[in-house]
């Protein structure tokens, strides 16, 4: 089955156009299509040119610089596929036993840091059985965690789980969606960007004093960027460090 992300930009102005980018799990291409003054476009006679096989409940999906395909599933699975993507699947990390996968959560998101070839770090963002139950409870229900890990490559290799270092933690969740959870390095900043849903509290994206509904920043170490516009805030929250 093929995983599509759709991003669709539109605006208004004396030559409106419409921008639509399709990212496909079995491509390896973005199709970009410009129109004059369109309210709507059709894309057609797209051509498959890599089929990588089935996934089980996909989330995300990122390449390395040597076009290895790196896989998230809902479960709580990282897996990859080589070029030519002939050869089966391979389970590089399993952190299932932590991951709550009830309503929307799951492991949500991979992101590789820029300088991977160097320093193998992955990021991934997943809800975390903190308190041993993926309850729906602000008290001690899953918390929804954004981690690091060290990926050391070579023929057999997979993730030490070992590697993991946490940058921060959310409160316990009260509600099983909304979680948010996608991750990305800013392509001039070089910073690290993540979105918190709102939980299921639509009020909590106005509140600094609350983390969820919100965007942080952060470098690839965990630190407060120096022109961050919140940090002598007194009213502004801290993430929960591990």
């Amino acid at each position: 089955m093929m995983m599509m992300r759709y991003r669709m930009m539109m605006r208004s102005s004396s030559s409106s156009f419409v921008v639509v980018a399709l990212h496909l799990l079995l491509f390896t291409t973005t199709i970009s299509i410009t129109t004059t003054n369109a309210q709507q476009v059709f894309v057609s006679d797209l051509e498959l040119t890599t089929d990588v096989g089935k996934f089980s409940s996909p989330t995300d999906l990122t390449f390395l610089s040597d076009g290895t395909l790196l896989v998230t599933s809902k479960s709580g699975l990282l897996q990859q596929s080589q070029p030519p993507y002939d050869e089966e699947k391979k389970i590089i990390l399993d952190i299932s036993s932590v991951v709550c996968t009830n309503g929307e959560r799951g492991l949500s998101s991979v992101e590789v840091h820029p300088d991977f070839d160097n320093n193998g770090y992955l990021y991934l963002f997943y809800p975390y059985a903190k308190y041993g139950n993926c309850n729906e409870d602000a008290n001690d229900g899953p918390v929804n965690r954004l981690s690091r890990f060290t990926y050391h490559r070579n023929n057999d290799s997979v993730i030490d789980a070992s590697t993991e270092v946490v940058f921060f933690e959310t409160p316990s969740l009260l509600t099983d969606h909304h979680n948010g959870g996608d991750i990305a390095f800013g392509p001039s900043d070089g910073y690290l960007y993540v979105t918190l849903g709102d939980a299921g509290d639509q009020s909590t994206p106005q509140d600094h004093s609350n983390l969820f509904g919100s965007i942080l920043r952060l470098t690839d170490d965990n630190e407060i960027p120096e022109d961050n516009p919140f940090v002598n805030n007194k009213e502004a929250v801290r993430c929960h460090e591990h």
